[in-house]
C-alpha cells in the first residue's frame, strides 16, 4: 500500500474497528476469540477490495463493512454447524459401532 493508502486505511480502522468488534462479538454470542477472527477476516477483506471501495465515505464505508462483517459471521455460523453436524454424525458412528460390538459378546456369550 501506498502512504496515503495507509493512512485512509488507518482512519477506517480507528474509526469502525471498536463498533464492529462488538456487533460480531454480540452476533456471536460474546466468543471473543471468534469475534476477533471474524474481525480480521473483515479487514482483509478490506484490503483485498481496497481500491474499489476506497471511494466510500463515512457512513457508506461503515455500511459495507458491516454488511462484509455480517457475511463473515454467516460463513462462521455455517462452519460452525457443520463441524457440530460432523462431530455428531462420527459419535453417532462410534456408538452404533460400540452397540454392535456390545451385541455381538453378548450373543457370543449366550452360545
Amino acid at each position: 500500500m501506498r502512504q496515503e493508502e495507509e493512512r485512509f486505511f488507518q482512519i477506517i480502522f480507528e474509526k469502525n474497528s471498536h463498533v464492529l468488534f462488538r456487533y460480531i462479538c454480540g452476533q456471536l454470542n460474546n466468543d471473543r476469540e471468534t469475534a476477533k477472527d471474524v474481525l480480521n477476516d473483515v479487514w482483509e477483506v478490506l484490503v483485498v477490495k481496497f481500491e474499489t471501495v476506497a471511494d466510500l465515505e463515512g457512513e457508506e464505508m461503515t455500511k459495507w463493512l458491516f454488511c462484509v462483517a455480517k457475511n463473515k459471521i454467516k460463513n462462521q455460523r455455517r462452519k460452525h454447524y457443520y463441524q457440530n453436524e460432523v462431530s455428531y454424525t462420527q459419535y453417532q458412528k462410534e456408538n452404533r459401532n460400540e452397540g454392535e460390538a456390545g451385541a455381538t459378546a453378548r450373543l457370543r456369550n449366550e452360545w
